[in-house]
């Protein structure tokens, strides 16, 4: 995971990373898929049409391909970099 990079890059300093969701389906409709691709790991013979009927359902429940879901995205992942950077920067000072 990119996550980790920081251990690598910068070792020996303190670090607390965040990870931001962002909605799509409802939580319960997320959790079944979860559940059906924890399912899916423990049946790899599972039927081709099956598989990828859950892994939709995964897909669908972390990502959507709309324009307008992206650019949230974006916009939100921006807000969130430039007030960790401004952190930063003011603990420097």
């Amino acid at each position: 995971m990119n996550f980790n990079a920081v251990y690598d890059e910068c070792p020996g300093v303190a670090y607390a990373g965040i990870a931001l969701e962002y909605g799509t389906l409802s939580m319960m409709a997320v959790l079944q898929a979860l559940r059906g691709d924890q399912w899916l790991d423990n049946h790899p013979d599972a039927p081709e049409e099956v598989r990828r009927a859950i892994k939709k359902q995964i897909r669908d429940g972390f990502y959507q391909d709309a324009d307008d879901w992206k650019r949230m995205v974006y916009e939100q992942a921006m807000t969130h970099t430039r007030r960790a950077i401004a952190c930063l920067r003011d603990s420097k000072t």
